[in-house]
């Protein structure tokens, strides 16, 4: 059975009421002063004269609604000069004497004759009839050149307004991605990219639309309002007071109103973030979902997940048309009983009709821009949740980052030592990494060895100083590897992921962003090491053919061998490869073995690999097992000792000898 609207608007607001009072345990989540950083950060500090002009101009427009009011009081008062009192009486029938014969009327004989209403003003003492005319045209050519100059600053105030914000938005965008390249590691394990990017592009244009909204419409409120005040105190206090005390039901009504839409809004802001996330790791791995035949149920589970979102952002607008709807009646009420009252002080003769027509008038516009700064609440409310979250990674600590007094790095081949090194992830029991104590030796080359989650990529993260251990420390050289500045460890150490990452543009490209600086016999030196150089030969486009988004024209090993490519253009002293040779074919892989003597000469370098083939071109072996040392050694040692290396090697070679023996028959 389908729950009544108001419970089901009520169920909305208490999840939404949860969520915000999670939210604000989390000193992450706390908005307190969020919107008045980046406004003074981003817009104030950086323009304050040019805010000064916008603030003035949105001010000065913001008196507009009275100047027709205020004509028109000068109009009745002082051009027709209206008298009611005066004009009653001349209205009146008028009696003579009583005679012999009859009562005869003092009035004219001939009503049908009496005098107009332009005849009367005109035989009333004051202003000429040509004096008035002449007034009224000075007045009209004042109010043209008002209209005119009203919209140049109306230009210039929207012109301003964008440039600031659009400027706004643009530094903060960059400070922002800075800062999100800057986070380490464990940041982006916790976070889905999608959810990061809504910071760089929906946040950011929420940022700019509403900052615009309210640079526009709140100085322009609160100097409407403020003259509004002056105009309605000069004419009548006592009016004045019925209009003044309606004023606090708005604030009840803001109270009220104010307090649910903050609750939903910063529910919004947290659903949409989680929502991009969720699409964006569902359209980056579409291929998963279409393997799967998931089509449907991803558009089903989508439509679970938006339906919450779609109904809070029913429910504040309903919200906000709810405090507009209580507003106006207030602004209907209040407006309503001044006129009638202001109507009879007006026939007593209290006040002149002009005087009644500017009240009335500047009433009415006073209730407009409280109006519209009640309506600006819903804004702020939406951009403080924004502001929040933009903070949030503002503030962000940087887990790893530059010493203060920092180390050269070496220019050559260094020694790596690891001591006493230990790494547990958050939220895990276990450390992935425990107690590791060993040293590669300068220019050698060593495989590291083991099962599946045995930490073999996690030791290869730490040399690239992705984690910081820990427990323990690693040394190059001698020096701690947090004594150096990251720029500098990553020129030395280059990294090649276990995942072949390939960026939308060309072959060309993609290889050189290992080094801008490469020239392109640098480039192709390094195809040619990575064994892609043939490949990219045989394209008609060769290295500008284009690669499109995530390298979908190349293969899983030319992926891989595009990334080995990138990281040698910059001739590192130190190279990492994180299992970087197991999409390759068995002929490439031999080939890419065979050349390991020229690739990794003057190198210190680390294998990740599952591969006894490669093992046995290196140095040095590690064996791993739950993040500990099973064995360390040369290849050639370790595969006549009892052990997990040689099983392994056992295990490779019966193997090859099955597929051999397979092929063979066929």
């Amino acid at each position: 059975m389908r729950k009544p609207p108001l419970e089901h608007l009520r169920k909305i607001l208490e999840s939404s009421e949860k969520v915000n009072q999670r939210l604000m345990k989390d000193r992450r989540y706390t908005s307190s002063g969020a919107t008045k950083r980046i406004f003074k950060r981003y817009l104030l500090n950086r323009h304050p004269w040019l805010m000064c002009w916008v603030l003035f101009f949105a001010a000065l427009l913001g008196m507009h609604a009275y100047v027709y009011p205020v004509i028109a009081k000068y109009i009745a008062d002082d051009i027709l000069q209206i008298d009611l009192m005066t004009l009653q009486n001349q209205s009146r029938p008028k009696y003579s004497v009583k005679t012999s014969e009859k009562t005869i009327p003092m009035m004219h004989q001939d009503q049908k004759h009496r005098d107009s209403w332009t005849t009367r003003l005109d035989n009333k003492p004051g202003l000429s009839t040509e004096e008035k005319l002449h007034r009224l045209m000075l007045l009209v050519i004042a109010v043209i050149l008002w209209e005119i100059s009203r919209h140049l600053m109306q230009a210039h105030l929207f012109f301003s307004t964008a440039t600031l914000t659009q400027e706004a938005a643009f530094y903060l965008r960059n400070h922002i991605h800075e800062k999100l390249h800057a986070l380490s590691q464990p940041y982006h394990d916790a976070n889905s990219p999608g959810r990061l990017m809504t910071h760089l592009f929906s946040d950011m244009a929420v940022i700019a639309q509403m900052f615009t909204a309210l640079m526009r419409h709140i100085p322009n409120s609160l100097a409407g309002i403020i003259a509004g005040l002056a105009i309605i105190l000069s004419v009548d206090w006592r009016l004045a007071l019925y209009i003044i005390a309606a004023l606090p039901a708005y604030g009840i009504a803001y109270r009220y109103f104010s307090v649910k839409m903050r609750a939903v809004n910063r529910d919004i802001r947290e659903r949409q973030g989680q929502l991009s996330g969720h699409i964006a790791n569902r359209i980056s791995m579409f291929h998963v979902t279409k393997a799967f035949s998931r089509e449907i149920r991803e558009t089903l589970t989508l439509a679970r997940k938006t339906k919450p979102l779609y109904q809070r952002q029913i429910v504040s607008g309903l919200l906000n048309s709810m405090l507009s709807i209580s507003c106006a009646i207030i602004a209907g009420m209040a407006v309503s009983v001044s006129l009638w009252v202001s109507a009879q002080k007006c026939i007593d003769g209290s006040i002149s009709a002009g005087q009644l027509l500017l009240f009335y008038g500047a009433t009415t516009a006073l209730f407009q821009p409280i109006t519209m700064l009640i309506n600006q609440s819903a804004i702020f409310q939406r951009l403080e949740a924004t502001c929040a979250k933009i903070t949030r990674v503002m503030d962000e600590p940087i887990a790893i980052d530059d010493p203060n007094d920092p180390l050269t790095v070496p220019q050559k081949a260094c020694e790596i030592r690891f001591d006493h090194v230990t790494l547990q992830y958050p939220n895990t029991q276990t450390p992935a990494i425990n107690d590791l104590n060993f040293t590669i030796p300068a220019g050698a080359n060593i495989c590291i060895m083991g099962p599946s989650g045995s930490g073999k990529s996690t030791l290869a993260k730490l040399v690239a100083r992705f984690y910081d251990p820990s427990q323990g420390a690693i040394y190059i050289n001698g020096q701690d590897l947090k004594r150096f500045k990251l720029i500098d460890l990553r020129n030395l150490i280059r990294y090649v992921h276990q995942e072949a990452i390939v960026f939308s543009g060309t072959i060309g490209d993609n290889i050189r962003y290992g080094s801008e600086d490469a020239d392109p016999q640098t480039v192709i030196r390094s195809a040619q090491s990575a064994q892609i150089h043939d490949f990219i030969n045989q394209l008609p486009a060769k290295y500008r053919s284009l690669t499109h988004e995530r390298g979908l024209t190349l293969s899983g090993g030319q992926k891989q061998r595009v990334n080995l490519a990138r990281a040698l253009v910059s001739n590192p002293h130190v190279l990492v490869l994180d299992d970087c040779t197991s999409a390759l074919d068995a002929d490439t892989e031999a080939r890419i073995i065979d050349s390991l003597d020229t690739l990794l000469a003057n190198r210190t370098a680390l294998l990740v690999s599952h591969r006894v083939s490669v093992a046995l071109a290196c140095d040095l072996v590690l064996t791993l097992d739950h993040g500990k040392v099973v064995q360390l050694g040369k290849p050639e040692i370790l595969i006549k000792e009892p052990g997990p290396f040689k099983e392994l090697y056992e295990q490779q070679i019966q193997r090859a000898q099955h597929a051999q023996k397979g092929h063979s028959v066929a």
